[in-house]
């Protein structure tokens, strides 16, 4: 048998239905040519695809249009004004930092990150100037971040302030913290959280250090943060609870104007009256017993007045007042004495008979002092108290029905 019979007559050993596919997919020159049904050498799906972005085109513009001073905008920016979540309803617009957000096309949460941990090395390696220059760059790109401002003007005025001998330095760094949230209440003036964070460090951290004979000094005659905070405050004015104490009033004008407190409103709302407590003590430390420290506990008792009779929310939706309770309480012992006058001896005998009806080991474990009672023991005793609880409609429901309709 020859070479030509085993190998056939094509000597490269391509089959004939190759080379005539080969033959139709290429051109005179060999290139491949463009497949019938595409249109400038692109597959149908992929016109389709660039059809469909065309398309979306139109109403993605009409959604995100912004706003200006002849047109409300696009259905976002409508949104945005709507629900007060524009930079403008928020705070100060800083044209740096939306430039700085927009250029990192959607990895602004990963740049901050790798701020956070450059702002930790720094302070582990004491580079106050690179810190200051992380903290600066993380607050363009986080400038509505609440805890941005919090956790980093704690950082500057507790953790920082203290690597410093002179308490001079110190003292300018715990400004720095406290001037750091007042560039945040700038960005974010319907915040009441950060007012409060700077009445707290004012008051506290100025207050109640170790040095605060000398903050509270070097404070008085800070004129720069005065003139900053509140032009033409008097020296007297000038001390650290009162001026926390605006911070407090500030952040409470804000709460009752509708802007959201997301923080226990019941600590919140409760500082003012601290403040002033706190700086009418200061007084007297300082060797002040006279007419001012009067006055101071006077304004004292009036904050805590103003604290009883304040509408204070909770988490049931049951806003509650704090200085009703001595009068709520005397108003359920006279109803309890009209109670016991028309169903006479029946709650302290429905007790009783719940208590007989107890298990032996129930009324055991309540014989037992608490101190003493076992984890089972515990157990039981709360049982036992659960099942023996007593109210008046309890009582009611089990009186003869026209003393029942009296209850």
């Amino acid at each position: 048998m020859n070479r030509q019979s085993i190998h056939g007559n094509d000597s490269s050993g391509e089959s004939p239905a190759g080379q005539d596919g080969r033959r139709r997919g290429s051109g005179p020159t060999g290139k491949p040519s463009a497949g019938r049904g595409s249109w400038f050498g692109l597959r149908p799906s992929t016109l389709l695809a660039l059809v469909g972005i065309a398309a979306l085109l139109v109403p993605l513009s009409a959604l995100s249009q912004p706003a200006d001073s002849t047109s409300e905008g696009g259905k976002l920016a409508q949104l945005r004004k709507q629900f007060g979540l524009s930079q403008a309803n928020l705070g100060d617009v800083d044209p740096t930092s939306e430039t700085i957000r927009l250029a990192t096309l959607g990895l602004k949460n990963v740049a901050v990150t790798l701020l956070w941990d450059r702002a930790n090395h720094y302070k582990k390696v004491e580079d106050w100037t690179n810190l200051s220059a992380a903290l600066e760059q993380m607050t363009k790109l986080q400038p509505n971040f609440y805890s941005v401002w919090d956790f980093q003007a704690h950082n500057l005025s507790y953790n920082i302030s203290v690597e410093f001998d002179d308490y001079h330095d110190r003292y300018a760094w715990v400004m720095k913290g406290i001037e750091f949230l007042r560039q945040g209440i700038g960005y974010n003036q319907r915040e009441p959280r950060l007012q409060g964070r700077m009445g707290w460090f004012i008051g506290q951290k100025i207050g109640r250090a170790d040095e605060k004979v000398q903050y509270r000094r070097l404070f008085k005659a800070d004129d720069d943060f005065h003139e900053r905070d509140r032009p033409g405050r008097t020296l007297p004015e000038r001390d650290n609870w009162l001026v926390g104490n605006e911070k407090y009033h500030a952040g409470q004008q804000l709460a009752d104007s509708g802007a959201p407190l997301k923080t226990t409103a019941l600590i919140f709302h409760s500082e003012p009256m601290m403040t002033m407590i706190n700086y009418a003590r200061a007084l007297e430390e300082d060797g002040s017993f006279g007419s001012a420290a009067r006055a101071a506990w006077e304004k004292a008792g009036k904050e805590m007045r103003d604290f009883a009779v304040r509408e204070i929310p909770t988490t049931w939706d049951v806003p509650i007042r704090l200085g009703l309770r001595e009068e709520e309480l005397s108003r359920a012992s006279r109803i309890n004495e009209e109670l016991e006058k028309l169903l006479p001896g029946q709650f302290l005998g429905m007790e009783e008979r719940l208590r007989e009806a107890l298990a032996p080991e129930m009324k055991e474990a309540v014989a037992v002092p608490p101190m003493d009672r076992t984890d089972a023991q515990q157990r039981a005793a709360y049982a036992a108290g659960e099942m023996t609880r007593v109210s008046w409609p309890m009582v009611a429901r089990e009186a003869p029905a026209d003393v029942r309709d009296k209850a």
